[in-house]
Formats: C-alpha cells, sequence, structure tokens
C-alpha cells in the first residue's frame, strides 16, 4: 500500500486501475521491484516472510488438531487455482 501512495504522489494522480502500472519498471526500477517482491510475500511465494506466516499457522493447525481448518485450507489451495490449460471453465479437477 505504502508503494502505491509513493507512486501516486510521484505522479500526481490517483491510482485506479493495475494497467496504471505499465511501463512502471522502466520510470522507477527499484519501486517497481519493491512492489513485486511485496505482491509475492502477500502471496507466500517461499523464501519471503509470507510464506512463513503461512506455515505457521499450519503448522500450529496441524500441531492443535485442527483437521476441520486443514481441510478447508487444503480444498481452497487445490481447488481454487487459477484456471488451467484444457480446462475452459477454470473449475479446477
Amino acid at each position: 500500500m505504502g508503494l502505491t501512495y509513493c507512486y501516486s504522489r510521484e505522479v500526481n494522480k490517483d491510482i485506479s486501475f493495475i494497467n496504471e502500472f505499465k511501463g512502471l519498471f522502466f520510470k522507477y526500477p527499484l519501486l517497481s521491484l519493491s512492489l513485486a517482491v511485496s505482491l509475492f510475500s502477500m502471496a507466500g511465494i517461499p523464501p519471503l516472510m509470507g510464506f512463513f506466516s503461512k506455515q505457521l499457522v499450519l503448522y500450529s493447525a496441524l500441531i492443535k488438531c485442527y483437521k476441520l481448518f486443514l481441510l478447508f485450507t487444503n480444498y481452497k489451495s487445490t481447488f481454487n487455482s487459477p484456471k488451467r490449460d484444457g480446462d475452459p471453465k477454470g473449475e479446477g479437477p
């Protein structure tokens, strides 16, 4: 959020759509790399901090035997994945 605020202050306009970030890397390379790292962290990509927080929550649920929570998170990560090739409706397996 802070990165988009810095960018909007630099350009002097509000950001409404994601396509307004087009060409950001060529204008502000450090800002765009920081934005990419923070988005990957929120998605939980492994070497970043978002992954470790998700791992800690799932490990704690495993230790406390919260089976329903573990089944729900496993279901959400499996069946709500993005549309794959050959699957026109994107419904998953």
